[in-house]
């Protein structure tokens, strides 16, 4: 693709792992980062990441919250 650079696709491979929930460790292993600052650079968040990563952890802790009641 024109235009198209190496770190374009090493980014969207980091974005990717990411997403699909991948320990960082992993990511970097696979991505051949070999520090965290330069993996940081490529792991790019922006707000519907962050939308996403709330809406888990709320589901998680209705989900013990619930357990919990149970387990009562």
């Amino acid at each position: 693709m024109p235009g198209l650079l190496f770190h374009d696709l090493r980014r969207s491979a980091v974005r990717n792992m990411k997403r699909a929930g991948i320990q960082d460790v992993e990511a970097m292993r696979i991505s051949g980062h070999r520090t965290r600052s330069i993996f940081d650079r490529y792991n790019i968040v922006d707000e519907a990441d962050l939308r996403l990563a709330a809406e888990n952890l709320s589901n998680t802790r209705s989900a013990e919250s619930r357990s919990a009641a149970r387990s009562w």
